[in-house]
């Protein structure tokens, strides 16, 4: 894989996985604003969004890292 190929992948992974963040917001929110709260799926989301920024993180500090060796 090229270069140029590897950081596209690692483009398009960033971006599915800030769409994924932004689904998960969007359902720990409609929990928040429902009458049924259940904290179990709250917390899990929550963990999830965390656990996502830490790649998303690690992903574009590799981004970085193959656009400096260009």
């Amino acid at each position: 894989m090229s270069k140029l190929e590897e950081i596209q992948a690692i483009q398009n992974e960033i971006k599915t996985k800030e769409r994924q963040i932004y689904q998960a917001n969007k359902a720990v929110n409609a929990w928040n604003k429902g009458m049924v709260k259940s904290q179990t799926n709250t917390k899990m989301s929550r963990l999830f969004i965390e656990t996502q920024r830490e790649e998303i993180s690690a992903l574009q500090a590799q981004l970085i890292k193959l656009k400096a060796e260009k």
